[in-house]
């Protein structure tokens, strides 16, 4: 019996593995996309830079707006509270794992050391996770997903901005304006995340997304519009990553060191150490589960160069680590996806 067990646990994994490869190979295809041309220089930083702008402000919240009004309940956020707890969890205990690494084996400068540690906690909570939750997931189960995943950019995007500015920030005695730090913690994302739960509170608009006949027709027909947009947030959001990957300097050679750290940290540490958490809590559906483990087993967040490039000196250390991070996560993501598949088969 124990025999067959293992050998159905095996092949379960198999399986699972099998789905999560297919899904990001797709994915990396669609990265290619914007990755060959950014390098080619046929894309220029300003054009990259407005079609970034546009997505995190316009795609992206108005998603998060309609999946939230159409799906968010008191429940799902009862249920989803665990994604908010978790993302709290590996991101301050990712700061704390590397500082604790560099007390003992301090690099060439604290400077240096913090902004490792900001790769290694913070997690791409938008880019990545979005699109392989669209391609894993069953489409009964896809805008469920994206309530889950807006609890964790709600978490993610204002300790990024606050957490994660104060590590990459050369001068800690001189930090960004408490003002600059809320605008950007206040980021799109964030602020339709609030739109949409609040939507979903008002029946009228609730029912218009749903689009329910017996909804306003001017409600109706501009949640189909962007119902029309959303459709476009996976590929646009990897096409995206694939230029803001293309933008990395590789001019200067990347440690093995501090590669070799943040990726043990951010790829295999945290998201095992979130899995053993979860395992103690009971009665976590199996569809929060696998966006606590896809948000914990993400890669670096892309963001965090930009914030490195405005508040310090570190910004080509940041982003010249994303390159390894990204590259080992094709192999590492589908691994963890199919690891807790594999225990927690979804419904």
């Amino acid at each position: 019996m124990t025999a067959l067990a293992g050998d159905a646990g095996l092949h379960a994994f198999l399986d699972a593995l099998a789905i999560a490869f297919k899904a990001i190979a797709k994915l990396f295809l669609l990265g290619l996309i914007g990755f060959v041309p950014m390098k080619l220089g046929k894309i220029t930083e300003r054009q990259f830079k407005l079609a970034v702008r546009f997505a995190v402000d316009v795609f992206v919240p108005l998603t998060l707006v309609l999946a939230l009004a159409r799906s968010f309940t008191p429940a799902a956020l009862t249920e989803g509270s665990i994604v908010i707890l978790m993302a709290v969890f590996w991101i301050v205990g990712g700061a704390l794992l590397t500082q604790i690494w560099f007390r003992f084996r301090p690099g060439e400068s604290p400077a240096q050391d913090r902004a490792i540690s900001a790769v290694v906690a913070i997690q791409n909570s938008m880019y990545l996770p979005i699109p392989m939750a669209m391609a894993v997931l069953p489409p009964e189960l896809r805008e469920q997903a994206l309530v889950y995943i807006g609890l964790a950019i709600f978490a993610t995007s204002p300790l990024q901005w606050t957490l994660g500015t104060y590590l990459v920030s050369d001068r800690r005695d001189e930090p960004a304006h408490w003002l600059e730090t809320v605008k950007k913690s206040l980021s799109m994302p964030v602020l339709g995340v609030v739109a949409g739960v609040l939507l979903s509170m008002v029946p009228p608009v609730a029912a218009a997304a749903k689009n329910d006949p017996a909804s306003p027709l001017l409600l109706r027909e501009a949640f189909g519009v962007v119902r029309i947009l959303s459709l476009l947030i996976s590929p646009i959001a990897m096409i995206l990553l694939g230029m803001m990957l293309a933008s990395v300097d590789t001019k200067e050679r990347i440690r093995k060191r501090h590669a070799g750290l943040a990726i043990t940290v951010r790829l295999l540490v945290m998201p095992a150490l979130v899995f053993l958490a979860m395992g103690l809590v009971e009665g976590v559906p199996p569809l929060v589960r696998f966006i606590v483990m896809l948000e914990a087993a993400s890669p670096s967040a892309i963001n965090l160069a930009i914030a490195a490039q405005r508040f310090g000196a570190q910004g080509a250390l940041v982003s010249r680590l994303q390159l390894p991070i990204y590259a080992c996560a094709i192999v590492t993501l589908p691994v963890w996806v199919a690891f807790e598949l594999m225990h927690f088969p979804l419904p």
